[in-house]
């Protein structure tokens, strides 16, 4: 099932179903997938015991493997409900050694923020196996975090664990009584028509800095609709990049394509990558902590057409911003029929 979270409690639950490949190191489409060295564990997106879809994490010796979603808005108390399945759970004896289900609180720029006395939000710990169940929580984040991300953590025990889903929702939901602005409207690309910069089409500009061969782009037909496509031949940083727009402290980007003839190495960064590129209002690159742009998608194997949606926290420091999509270290051919960027309301 493709990944169309709404992710925000002014658009109402967040649902992520974990069932596709195309998350971080091996993890289902809206996770990432984290294992220190000498943590033999596993991690893979499709059916389950039950026969519904979702991942499987398997680790065979203790450490702390862990699968956390991509950072989810929160507004303020969360409730969380997972359908999941500890298959087996062997915890080392040590205090708080199991299957932990946890958040990660973050602020505006990505920065784990942590309630007292613990490094992280938690939400259920398990010490044996269990049948499928609905796991359902409250947590409320810490000051100053406006996202978490939501994990199932092997701490110090070893076991396997399936998850279906995973949903959200401000607690208490008051929608109803106290209306939440709208956000501002969607700037979309249509990608429809030549007249672009460098070849590319109407709203957006093709790069290719200087010793980067083997690449072209053009405003064509892409499955039966106008689109844009990008071709990597050789291994480059040949990118094509949106017009300028205003950010917002929290926006949301979504589109529309697909990937073909790709070839990557292990690195878990390379692929076919949308992100977004932000400056301050004097012209400086304006970055989130430990990254020069901000990650959206990353394509790491060949996929039919497919949307996907990622919102995102925009540096403090940022005024305006352009969604830009180029090959990592890697090539192949790379098609997009539409894309856009909204701003997601105030809190």
């Amino acid at each position: 099932m493709t990944l169309l979270a709404l992710l925000s409690s002014a658009l109402g639950a967040t649902r992520l179903d974990f069932d596709t490949p195309g998350g971080g190191t091996g993890a289902p489409d809206g996770a990432n997938y984290f294992a220190p060295a000498g943590t033999a564990a596993e991690v893979a997106a499709g059916a389950l015991s039950d026969k519904s879809t979702g991942f499987r994490l398997a680790v065979k010796a203790p450490g702390d493997a862990v699968v956390c979603s991509v950072p989810l808005l929160v507004d303020g108390p969360t409730h969380v409900r997972v359908r999941m399945h500890a298959a087996e759970v062997k915890p080392d004896g040590r205090p708080g050694s199991g299957l932990i289900v946890e958040m990660r609180a973050r602020d505006g720029d990505l920065k784990l923020v942590s309630p007292a006395g613990t490094p992280f939000v938690p939400i259920r710990t398990l010490r044996g196996a269990a049948d499928w169940e609905e796991v359902e929580g409250e947590v409320v984040p810490p000051a100053g975090a406006i996202m978490g991300e939501f994990c199932f953590r092997f701490a110090g025990a070893t076991g396997t664990v399936e998850v279906d889903r995973l949903e959200i929702w401000k607690a208490g939901d008051t929608a109803a009584t106290t209306p939440t602005p709208p956000a501002a409207p969607a700037l979309r690309w249509d990608l429809d028509a030549a007249g672009g910069k460098g070849g590319a089409p109407t709203g957006f500009e093709f790069l290719v800095p200087a010793g980067t061969p083997g690449a072209t782009f053009t405003a064509t037909d892409v499955g039966g609709s106008g689109g844009m496509r990008l071709e990597g031949t050789q291994v480059g940083n040949a990118v094509a990049c949106s017009d300028m727009f205003p950010t917002t402290a929290r926006m949301v980007a979504n589109g529309r394509a697909q990937v073909n003839a790709l070839k990557t190495d292990a690195r878990d960064w390379t692929g076919f990558v949308a992100e977004i590129r932000t400056w301050s209002a004097d012209g400086k690159l304006a970055s989130p902590p430990t990254m020069a742009y901000t990650p959206l998608k990353v394509f790491k194997t060949n996929t039919s057409w497919t949307e996907f949606e990622q919102a995102f926290a925009v540096p403090d420091a940022a005024t305006q911003g352009r969604l830009c999509l180029r090959f990592i270290d890697s090539t192949g051919i790379a098609e997009v029929d539409w894309i856009q960027v909204r701003p997601l309301p105030a809190q």
